[in-house]
């Protein structure tokens, strides 16, 4: 008895991860990647929309573009363009910080599956970070493991929704250029 019950666990466990694997796989192909996202907030009774593309070139260098704005993150620095204020902020990225980008790569090693379920989406990995207090769901194509939604949830009030409109592989991207002459600049990297 002792036996069947470790075998069933470890099936269980094994089944739980083999999507996230998946997911893992097809975001650490050596090709750079674009992702034309939305993205909702909501926090404190309000919903915040962006629509815009991620370029994501690997772990350590990122392009957030929107209309409004641009992040970009190198290997620990990061820049915002506000486009419509023209100013421009440079900062430094905080220890044990999370981003996307960090759940898109794949190689988080903070995330804890709690749950793998096939739904009307595809694939929801539900997954929790301790370190955060932070829960969440990714839902995958069942047959590659490309991401098609991301959720984040701090409260039940507070949550980020990320839908991937499409995502195209690349063995270079070439990110258009933004001019900032005449912009104000902020440097926070003290």
């Amino acid at each position: 008895m002792k036996i069947f019950l470790i075998i069933l666990t470890t099936n269980y466990v094994y089944a739980k991860n083999i999507q996230y694997k998946q997911f893992q796989n097809f975001m650490n192909v050596n090709k750079e990647i674009v992702l034309n996202i939305q993205i909702q907030q909501h926090q404190f009774g309000k919903q915040y929309d962006t629509t815009g593309k991620l370029y994501c070139i690997n772990d350590e260098k990122y392009v957030y573009d929107t209309k409004n704005q641009r992040i970009s993150y190198d290997s620990g620095s990061l820049e915002t363009i506000n486009k419509g204020t023209k100013q421009v902020i440079y900062d430094r990225d905080i220890d044990n910080s999370l981003s996307i980008i960090n759940l898109l790569s794949g190689r988080d090693n903070r995330i804890e599956i709690t749950e793998t379920i096939l739904d009307k989406l595809g694939n929801r990995i539900s997954f929790f970070l301790n370190d955060w207090d932070l829960e969440g769901d990714i839902w995958t194509v069942p047959s590659t493991g490309r991401p098609i939604k991301i959720k984040l949830v701090l409260a039940d009030d507070e949550y980020t929704i990320l839908n991937i409109d499409s995502l195209e592989l690349y063995p270079n991207i070439e990110i258009p250029e933004f001019e900032i002459s005449g912009f104000e600049i902020i440097d926070l990297r003290e």
